[in-house]
């Protein structure tokens, strides 16, 4: 198996081939070679989710390092696509409720867009800026949170906010 990484620019990657196994694993595989699994990886989530992304062996091994999901044939993109979606999966909080008490560890009540729920905030470092006006909140079960655009929560809920960053 050779590992795709170091001349990216010279690999045609509309030639990778990618399905799901009927356990729902990811496979991925070069024409005429065995199918590997794999997981795919965003480099980065927030700031260049179509770019650099890596596919990561069942050993922790980066398989291929993929430029720009765009490179990708249309069939081979939209099962990595979905495969991220399922993977990547963070409600957006759209509202604060609550926090009790006012400093960590304390439960935030919110309202997601997947619905009503708590999230434990064991400590500040677990709410954290991304960009100028982005958060990312982990609760207590490794559960991440995401706030777009922070400047788009009511005044309630960015008082409470404000308090943590």
């Amino acid at each position: 198996m050779t590992t795709l990484s170091a001349n990216t620019s010279a690999t045609d990657w509309s030639l990778l081939e990618v399905m799901v196994d009927p356990f729902g694993k990811l496979l991925a595989n070069w024409p005429g070679q065995r199918p590997v699994s794999v997981e795919a990886v965003r480099s980065f989530p927030w700031s260049a989710p179509e770019s650099h992304l890596v596919l990561v062996d069942g050993n922790g091994h980066e398989w291929a390092q993929i430029p720009s999901i765009a490179l990708l044939s249309p069939s081979a993109r939209q099962v990595i696509e979905q495969h991220l979606a399922q993977r990547d999966f963070v409600p957006e909080i759209t509202r604060i409720v609550s926090s009790q008490p006012l400093s960590p560890p304390c439960k935030w009540t919110v309202e997601t867009t997947a619905g009503p729920t708590e999230i434990e905030v064991v400590s500040i470092d677990e709410v954290r800026r991304l960009d100028t006006n982005g958060v990312l909140l982990s609760d207590a079960n490794g559960l991440r949170f995401r706030i777009p655009d922070q400047k788009q929560l009511d005044a309630h809920s960015q008082a409470i906010l404000v308090r943590y960053l």
